[in-house]
């Protein structure tokens, strides 16, 4: 496993939620970690070449009632491969 992505919400502000996305595989070594999130008509990305731990937290308000996306990516610190997620339509209502 190369990195867990960690969803987050709360009531606040019409809908709030936000993503996490923790290196597991190479933590503490410098990577590219990418957390990106959207819903809402909102999005939030954070990504750099040169994470040791995580990126983000990432985040969007007014999501009551919608949908999100998040999307989470490691590249090991050689450059040689690359592992993503991406999940649509979660957390609706």
């Amino acid at each position: 496993m190369w990195g867990t992505l960690y969803v987050y919400y709360s009531s606040a502000n019409g809908g709030t939620n936000c993503l996490v996305n923790k290196a597991v595989r190479y933590y503490g070594t410098p990577q590219t970690i990418r957390a990106f999130i959207s819903g809402a008509g909102k999005s939030d990305n954070d990504s750099k070449p040169d994470y040791k731990y995580y990126a983000g937290p990432v985040s969007i308000t007014g999501t009551n009632g919608h949908c999100i996306t998040i999307e989470g990516e490691i590249v090991n610190p050689a450059r040689t491969e690359m592992h993503s997620l991406e999940r649509n339509n979660l957390y609706c209502g």
